[in-house]
């Protein structure tokens, strides 16, 4: 188990997304860097649905905020999920707008206090609640 103290970097979230999600987890990304996978279509055969997590900031910036992404098989659109219930278009309009995702924000109200570092391991959570239960649970939260 990883104890942590502080903000949670890209690679500490890659790490355990692909240990808890597994192969269908594409990486941890800055919101102008779309994840490769998607953008080539060389998506991996063996998955059905494909997790991300990016930041809010982008890559020339230091990091600031995390946000969890899924892409399900069966849906035309990407769940965003951010802990501070903020609508992803004025979150992350450059990632809405330079990459023409369709999307769906998924929480309508905050479940992360100001003062708290911990939008990662929210992002991760929330990540294993859509492999294991769905869209249709998701939205409930």
């Amino acid at each position: 188990m990883m104890k942590h103290n502080g903000i949670t970097t890209d690679a500490e979230l890659t790490k355990i997304g692909k240990k808890v999600i597994g192969r269908c987890y594409l990486g941890t990304f800055s919101s102008d860097v779309r994840p490769v996978d998607i953008y080539t279509k060389t998506l991996n055969p063996r998955c059905d649905d494909y997790y991300f997590i990016i930041n809010v900031d982008g890559s020339s910036q230091p990091g600031s905020h995390w946000i969890a992404v899924a892409k399900l098989a069966n849906m035309n659109k990407y769940l965003i999920y951010d802990s501070f219930a903020r609508k992803s278009k004025k979150l992350i309009p450059a990632f809405i707008r330079n990459f023409r995702y369709e999307y769906i924000d998924l929480n309508g109200k905050a479940d992360q206090k100001v003062q708290e570092e911990n939008c990662g391991q929210r992002s991760i959570a929330m990540l294993l609640f859509i492999k294991k239960h769905g869209y249709h649970a998701a939205k409930k939260i």
